[in-house]
């Protein structure tokens, strides 16, 4: 082997040791989280708001990311999981971003406040966030079902955003 090649090897195996060593990884995956905590049950989120369903959302937005999770398995009844995932609205509120030349709001943002806790059935807490919050905008139109229409599907959005927002929080340790 002459000089260049013994250089090339040298260069490419302190290339490869860096990357095994150096411990990066593209996402966490809940290493945190006792491993014997394999099902996991979504409750409903309460909701003193006017808002109706949004609680559904939540919970339907949670069902999603743990159902595509490779880390655990959703279970359809709480006394037979191992963590559980709920909690509560805090706020939910609407208010204008934009408006027409003649001052009509053309564009509100919803803006949602949760309160969200994981923890084993036995009651230890695994992840809280007593604060996570979102908000997201929606066109307003003269025709209130139109405009009703659009808020829903932002409210959709926000809460599939949030959910999103806690199951990477948990499943890094933040």
């Amino acid at each position: 082997m002459n000089r260049t090649q013994r250089i090339t090897v040298a260069v490419t195996a302190v290339f490869v040791l860096t990357i095994i060593g150096c411990g990066y990884r593209f996402s966490p995956g809940g290493e945190h989280i006792d491993s014997r905590i394999t099902t996991v049950y979504v409750d409903v989120f309460s909701n003193p708001t006017d808002e109706a369903y949004v609680e559904n959302y939540i919970r339907n937005a949670f069902t999603e990311q743990f159902r595509k999770s490779r880390r655990f398995t959703l279970s359809g009844n709480r006394n037979e999981c191992d963590a559980v995932i709920s909690g509560r609205i805090l706020t939910l509120r609407a208010s204008h971003v934009s408006y027409t030349e003649s001052n009509i709001a053309k564009e509100d943002w919803i803006v949602m406040t949760l309160e969200a806790i994981f923890k084993e059935r036995t009651g230890k807490v695994i992840w809280e966030n007593k604060n996570l919050s979102g908000r997201e905008a929606y066109r307003i139109t003269g025709d209130t079902d139109r405009t009703d229409t659009h808020k829903n599907h932002a409210i959709k959005k926000l809460t599939s955003d949030l959910a999103e927002e806690a199951y990477r929080s948990i499943m890094s340790g933040f």
